[in-house]
């Protein structure tokens, strides 16, 4: 039997007690620290009560609080990051969240053994910077520690990677959207993207959109016959058809387009407006003029009337069809306008779509602009 040393036991370094903590079968969460930690609370306290006076078990407590007390104050911070891009609105700096993740970085070897820390100072570091050159190395980090974490923390984390890639596809760094896919594919691989065993709509309506984008025909094809049957049963048709259609629709199958945008139940205020933005698309393509004009008529009185509608949804609509008229008068009109005016009326099309905020479906429009490819005048 080893000696008491009376109170002057070794004391247990940091590194040493990490190392006895990171061989866990539980997800490491929340939950995880505060009964880790618990624990060694209790093991103190029963080992002082025999008269044992030691350091060890204090000195991991304190280990794991700093790394708990990290975690969520990252993860808090990263959540913070977000929601204000989100609402356009500034919180206050907290000196407090500066310090932690200086207290990350200048001891990376120690609470890098934690995975939640570990992942989210990468993360905050990623949003905060807001810089490209950070994604990779981010996602290498939660690749590498994410099987270590409950399912809900990993779709969390995944939401924000999500997020950040969208957020650069929206400022012009179109490389991102190979990276979107590949988020949306590794989590469909993982169920992480499933709710009781069911895929929201909305995942299967922004998978299709990307994977379009991406001209990924044949897998996106695949994605719906099979993701079809996640969906719930009460949305299950109007998002199978709208995605079908959306599907046809970059295969210039317009006829099919047309069919499948009558199968949609348009009392579902978005599939409404998502149907008529399409269908305005397919006119636009096949030279519909009359029906072209009398869509963006219809259009736009039942965006005025519609009072479910935000003022920043109804300015994108406006927008959407104001450009796509004018694109559209171009479109006809090249052949027999003056070259000159024409080419002028053109870039100050080209100039105002680009500037202006809010423009919905405005990739396709900044397409179709690229499409007429107006020829210099001589």
């Amino acid at each position: 039997m080893e000696k008491n040393n009376g109170g002057t036991g070794q004391l247990a370094s940091k590194k040493d007690a990490t190392q006895k903590t990171t061989n866990h079968s539980q997800p490491f969460e929340s939950a995880h620290f505060e009964k880790r930690f618990k624990k060694l609370e209790e093991l103190d306290a029963h080992a002082t009560l025999l008269g044992r006076h030691q350091l060890n078990y204090l000195s991991e407590k304190q280990a794991w609080l700093d790394a708990y007390y990290l975690s969520e104050k990252l993860r808090d911070a990263c959540e913070l990051i977000q929601r204000s891009r989100m609402m356009k609105a500034e919180f206050a700096e907290d000196p407090m969240l500066g310090l932690a993740h200086q207290a990350f970085s200048q001891n990376t070897g120690i609470y890098s053994r934690y995975p939640s820390v570990h992942i989210y100072a990468n993360i905050y570091h990623m949003l905060k910077t807001n810089d490209a050159v950070n994604y990779e190395p981010t996602l290498k980090v939660v690749e590498a520690n994410e099987q270590q974490l409950s399912k809900q923390e990993v779709q969390s984390i995944y939401n924000h990677l999500q997020n950040f890639c969208i957020a650069q596809i929206n400022h012009g760094n179109h490389d991102f959207m190979q990276e979107l896919f590949g988020l949306y594919r590794k989590q469909l691989s993982k169920e992480l993207l499933l709710a009781d065993g069911k895929l929201p709509e909305w995942h299967f309506k922004n998978i299709v959109t990307v994977g379009l984008r991406l001209e990924e025909f044949e897998w996106v094809r695949a994605f719906l016959e099979k993701y079809r049957f996640f969906l719930k049963d009460d949305v299950a048709e109007n998002a199978y058809s709208y995605n079908l259609a959306a599907w046809h629709y970059h295969q210039r199958q317009y006829p099919q387009v047309l069919d499948l945008l009558l199968k949609i139940e348009y009392t579902d205020l978005r599939y409404n407006l998502d149907a008529k933005s399409m269908l305005l698309r397919t006119y636009y393509d096949q030279h519909e003029e009359e029906a072209l004009f009398a869509l963006c008529e219809a259009f736009k009185q039942f965006i005025k009337r519609n009072r479910k509608l935000s003022d920043f949804q109804k300015k994108g609509y406006f927008n959407l069809l104001k450009f796509t008229r004018r694109a559209f008068k171009l479109k006809l009109s090249k052949d027999y306008v003056a070259p000159a005016k024409w080419r002028r009326d053109f870039e100050k099309l080209t100039v105002e779509t680009a500037g202006a905020e809010t423009v919905f479906n405005k990739s396709w429009l900044e397409d179709k602009l690229t499409e007429l490819n107006p020829p210099h005048p001589a």
